[in-house]
């Protein structure tokens, strides 16, 4: 049995090899599925696809809809969300956000890296009436994401080379590729993104780097999708101004222990 990369097990586990296929193949789709698109997904029985959903249901790692189509439920993320590092990371965070978004008036989320993908770990909602947020869980390739541009950026030169590498080799879309590394350099000498949404209208992303003291650079990136207009309480750039500051107080906490 060959690997997720091709390589050559010397050890077989072929029912936690189907759970894991399932629910990777559930963490990439845009949507729920049902078990036959499951199983012609993964190239599996229809049987055993569905004796592998009932446990996985079970014990609370899918969920399951009036149409009988599953998707992740939230215990994967639960679980990762008790790994210390991490924990203590949401915990700093999240009261520097809720003063954030009560300050702006806007929503904000934070991300941490996750291989070549991004992942929001925490968020908090704009208190006003408008407001666009993001959802917890929510994943992109890193070239696709402010965050993902705050988590390249500030690498340390010889990890910032190696993920260039790996980048260049996986891209499908050179010029996009382009652009990320471009906006990245920017990013680095300016200390902090600011810039027009790439997916919504009206909607300018200000992002900071959150550091802490055993990442080799930074541990998350802390983002605010400014939704402009009448009920925008400050400007842009005082929005940056605050957003830079709020980035700054989490990792004094994670550093101060």
């Amino acid at each position: 049995m060959a690997d997720r990369d091709g390589m050559k097990s010397a050890y077989e586990a072929p029912a936690l090899t189907k759970g894991l296929e399932i629910l990777e193949l559930l963490a990439e789709s845009a949507e729920p599925l049902a078990m036959g698109e499951v199983a012609a997904a993964l190239g599996r029985s229809r049987n055993e696809i569905y004796r592998m959903l009932v446990v996985l249901e079970r014990f609370g790692y899918l969920r399951r809809g009036g149409d009988d189509r599953f998707e992740l439920a939230s215990r994967l993320f639960d679980i990762a969300m008790r790994v210390p590092p991490r924990r203590n990371l949401h915990d700093a965070a999240m009261p520097v956000m809720h003063q954030l978004a009560e300050t702006l008036y806007q929503s904000c989320h934070l991300a941490v890296r996750s291989a070549g993908d991004m992942v929001v770990i925490a968020r908090v909602e704009s208190p006003g009436l408008l407001g666009f947020a993001v959802r917890l869980g929510y994943r992109r390739p890193i070239v696709a994401s402010t965050s993902g541009r705050l988590l390249f950026a500030f690498l340390p030169q010889s990890a910032r080379a190696a993920l260039r590498d790996e980048l260049e080799r996986e891209a499908a879309n050179s010029s996009e590729l382009a652009a990320f590394f471009s906006d990245c350099e920017r990013i680095l000498t300016k200390g902090y993104h600011i810039g027009p949404s790439a997916f919504v209208d009206a909607v300018t992303d200000l992002g900071a780097p959150v550091f802490d003291v055993e990442t080799a650079g930074p541990v998350a990136g802390l983002v605010v999708p400014f939704v402009s207009g009448r009920s925008a309480r400050c400007t842009v750039e005082e929005a940056m101004v605050e957003v830079r500051a709020a980035a700054a107080r989490i990792s004094e906490y994670l550093r101060v222990g």
